[in-house]
């Protein structure tokens, strides 16, 4: 039976199984929460400063021109403005804080829907009924809260996301899982499929690793073939038809099948389609 032990090695080791939850809601509640409390210490600085500005006593009216006085006004008797401004600065940096460790996870990439599915088959295989226990069980249950811990880049074009989350755990579902070793063996990389040992000191494997470099390499090649292949088709087609319309017609259609290839199987941005077509 796995533990936490076994999972840490298992992300450490398959590293698309890394995956740990956001927590979108509460980190936003945490930034409301804080921005509540600021909002509250504002006004009660403002409140403060008023006071002390109309007070009639000069030295508390004196204190907005010195920051030097304002500190050792905090030792006089019901003068509370520096106080409340360090309890301001202390909820700034929380909040501060808070609001940038927030972006930085919205910048890290989200698992993918067949990594996740991974990891919860491995968990409920290994972890059975008893780990994770009770609600830590369902910290993998949101799979749109999922971050990924790999830090791996991931290709963003769409033959490669097809080959990726598409063809290759459909191979593996109806061909692949019968035909490939399980992660218990120690493969050459220079194999179709590379394999890893997960957890070595319990031997729990399960899971098969397909080389993201040489379905990267597959997309590439195929790429290359439908660059210098559609192109000539075209030409072809071309050659064997006379009528003007029908040339026209077929010129279009080219283009426009072209384009649409263009944007299947490269990360190309769109103007950089345009610019290509136009040329």
């Amino acid at each position: 039976m796995a533990d936490y032990t076994d999972l840490a090695h298992l992300m450490a080791d398959y590293g698309e199984a890394g995956m740990v939850r956001r927590f979108d809601a509460l980190n936003i509640k945490n930034i409301l929460y804080l921005q509540a409390e600021l909002v509250h210490l504002e006004d009660e600085l403002a409140q403060t400063e008023i006071r002390d500005n109309t007070s009639g006593d000069p030295e508390r009216a004196e204190l907005r021109f010195s920051v030097y006085k304002l500190k050792e006004s905090a030792y006089a008797e019901n003068n509370h403005q520096w106080q409340i401004y360090l309890e301001c600065r202390k909820k700034l940096k929380e909040y501060n804080d808070a609001v940038l460790q927030y972006l930085s996870l919205r910048n890290i990439t989200l698992s993918t829907a067949n990594n996740v599915a991974v990891l919860r088959d491995w968990l409920e295989r290994y972890g059975d009924i008893s780990f994770p226990e009770g609600r830590e069980g369902t910290a993998w249950n949101v799979k749109e809260d999922l971050l990924s811990l790999d830090p791996k880049p991931t290709s963003k074009d769409g033959l490669t996301w097809l080959l990726g989350e598409v063809l290759v755990p459909l191979y593996h579902r109806l061909w692949g899982s019968r035909n490939t070793v399980m992660l218990s063996q120690t493969f050459d990389h220079a194999q179709w499929t590379d394999y890893k040992q997960p957890v070595s000191h319990r031997q729990l494997g399960g899971i098969w690793q397909y080389n993201q470099v040489k379905l990267n390499a597959i997309a590439d090649y195929i790429s290359a073939v439908l660059a210098g292949l559609l192109p000539s088709l075209s030409i072809l087609i071309l050659s064997h038809v006379s009528e003007p319309v029908w040339k026209l017609i077929t010129i279009f259609s080219s283009t426009l099948f072209f384009a649409m290839v263009l944007m299947v199987v490269t990360s190309a941005s769109r103007a950089e389609i345009f610019i290509t077509i136009a040329m």
